[in-house]
C-alpha cells in the first residue's frame, strides 16, 4: 500500500533504518540524503507495482528497503543527541514533503 509520498506505507522501522543511513552524513547534507532515500523508495514502489518484483537497486518500495542499500550506522544502545538530531531531520523532511504533497519539487 503506497502512501502520499508514492512509496510503501511508513512504519516505525522505516524511520530507524533511514536515521541509521543518515547518521554518517554531515548534518548540512542530511536533508538531501533523506529526500534521496524517499525518491529511491518511490522508484522502487513504482517498479514493484509494475513488475511485481523488487527494484534491483532500491528494494521493495519501503523507506527501510531503500535505506538498507546504504551503509547503516549500528543501532545505538540508546537515543543519544546524534541519533535524535538525525531522527529530527528525517521526520522534518518527511513531514515537509507530505504537507507539500509533491516530493519531486525538492
Amino acid at each position: 500500500m503506497a502512501n502520499a509520498l508514492g512509496m510503501r506505507a511508513l512504519l516505525p522501522g522505516d524511520l530507524d533504518f533511514a536515521v541509521r543511513a543518515v547518521l554518517p552524513i554531515a548534518p548540512p547534507d542530511r536533508p538531501a540524503m533523506v529526500r534521496q532515500l524517499i525518491q529511491q523508495a518511490r522508484l522502487a514502489e513504482a517498479h514493484r507495482r509494475q513488475t511485481g518484483r523488487a527494484h534491483p537497486k532500491f528494494g521493495t518500495g519501503s523507506l527501510m528497503s531503500a535505506a538498507s542499500k546504504w551503509p547503516l550506522t549500528p543501532m545505538p544502545h540508546h537515543c543519544d543527541i546524534g541519533y535524535l538530531a538525525a531522527l529530527q531531520t528525517t521526520t522534518q523532511v518527511l513531514i515537509q514533503q507530505l504537507s507539500e504533497g509533491n516530493p519531486d519539487q525538492h
